[in-house]
C-alpha cells in the first residue's frame, strides 16, 4: 500500500494487533513494512484517535492557497496587469518570484500582455 496509511487502515492494524496477530502477519496483510506496523501501533495505542494529524514542522507558507485564489481573481479581472502590480497592490510583503512560482502551479505562465491590438497589412 503506497503512500500514507488511511485512518481506517490504522484502526484495522491496531485491532489486529490487539487480537494477538504478529507484526509480520499484519504487515503482510496490509502490504506494509513490519516497522511501519510497529510505529502505527505505538502511536495510536494510547489515544486511538486515528484521524488526528499532527502539525508538520517548519515555517508556514507566506502565500496561502487563499492568497493564490485572490491573485488569480485579480489577474482575471485585470485589476493587476502583471505580478509586479499584483505584488505592489495586494502582497507587498511577498517577493514577486514567490508569487510567480505559485501562479505557475495554477497554470498561469508569465508573459507580457500586448498593450494594443496587432495591426497587419489586411487592416
Amino acid at each position: 500500500m503506497p503512500g500514507y496509511s488511511t485512518p481506517t487502515t490504522k484502526a484495522r492494524i491496531c485491532r489486529d494487533k490487539a487480537a494477538g496477530l504478529h507484526e509480520a502477519e499484519i504487515a503482510e496483510k496490509f502490504g506494509l513494512h513490519r516497522t511501519t506496523v510497529l510505529h502505527i501501533v505505538k502511536q495510536y495505542a494510547q489515544t486511538e484517535d486515528y484521524y488526528d494529524i499532527k502539525a508538520k514542522p517548519g515555517r508556514p507558507c507566506k502565500f496561502t492557497p487563499h492568497d493564490v485564489r485572490v491573485a488569480v481573481r485579480a489577474l482575471a479581472r485585470t485589476e493587476a496587469h502583471d505580478v509586479a502590480d499584483l505584488q505592489k497592490e495586494y502582497f507587498p510583503e511577498i517577493n514577486p518570484q514567490t508569487i510567480r512560482t505559485r501562479l505557475k502551479t495554477c497554470g498561469l505562465n508569465a508573459y507580457i500582455r500586448r498593450t494594443k491590438p496587432l495591426l497587419t497589412e489586411a487592416h
